[in-house]
């Protein structure tokens, strides 16, 4: 009996996953795979029909328009709906960052590239630094923030602008690992770094535990999966190691890279 497309799909599933996890999958294991990417692609289609449609109205309303549903700011990461959103070409903002940018507090790059700039809780957790450590910088000019501000004029987001904090920052990770298997979802976290300031002892922030330098498996993949140009970007572990998409070291991978298929 000649397989249908459909069972062809279902048997070239299974392959891949035997393949990448070096045992065999259950039916039940396979459709429920099959299903998680599914639901996966038919998420991010709905995220990408909601923005162009937006993008749409933007043609009609250049300056922007409030939301009707709920959407994270793109500086802050606030959840924002209605008269406290704003929606324009600099992607969806709560009004305190909206005016932010349009008062050039924050320049609107930031909207557009988070590898040029750190906020608060991520200069924190990769430099393991405590807020008290980050604001004695501040006050004495070793660090500079981009402060904007709440309705009662206290602080409501940092910008810390790698440009402008330079060589106290350093470039964030190019890579951030996400482990993705039939049944879960892993973030692998950038390792810690030092901060070092001319002048000025840093105390050490009490560790919360141990984390060592692991090098990518051959089921991880870049969070940019997500970009069409997922290919073109080097995976770099942190020994500094490239991978490719593929899952092996660069050094033994073949000339074409390969496409992940989701």
């Amino acid at each position: 009996m000649e397989l249908t497309a459909k069972d062809k799909d279902f048997e070239a599933a299974r392959k891949r996953l035997e393949a990448e996890y070096g045992h065999e999958f259950t039916d039940e294991e396979v459709c429920k795979a099959i299903e998680r990417r599914e639901r996966l692609c038919e998420l991010m289609r709905s995220f990408e029909l909601k923005r162009q449609a937006l993008l749409e109205r933007l043609k009609s309303e250049p300056k922007g328009f409030h939301l009707t549903e709920t959407y994270r700011c793109r500086i802050c990461g606030d959840h924002v709906s209605g008269d406290a959103s704003w929606f324009d070409h600099n992607d969806p903002k709560c009004m305190l960052c909206q005016k932010a940018v349009d008062d050039g507090v924050v320049p609107p790059e930031v909207c557009h590239d988070d590898a040029g700039w750190y906020s608060m809780d991520g200069l924190t957790n990769l430099y393991e630094v405590g807020k008290m450590t980050v604001n004695k910088l501040l006050r004495l000019g070793k660090l500079k923030a981009r402060v904007i501000l709440d309705a009662d004029g206290n602080p409501h987001f940092y910008v810390f602008l790698i440009a402008e904090n330079l060589p106290v920052l350093g470039a964030k990770p190019e890579i951030v690992g996400i482990r993705v298997s039939p049944t879960c979802t892993t973030y692998q976290r950038p390792l810690p770094r030092e901060l070092l300031v001319p002048g000025v002892t840093i105390p050490k922030r009490r560790a919360t535990g141990p984390r060592k330098p692991v090098p990518l498996p051959q089921n991880w993949v870049c969070i940019s999966i997500f970009n069409k140009n997922l290919c073109e970007t080097p995976i770099r572990d942190q020994n500094d190691t490239i991978w490719d998409w593929t899952g092996r070291p660069d050094s033994v991978a073949p000339e074409k890279r390969e496409s992940i298929e989701m």
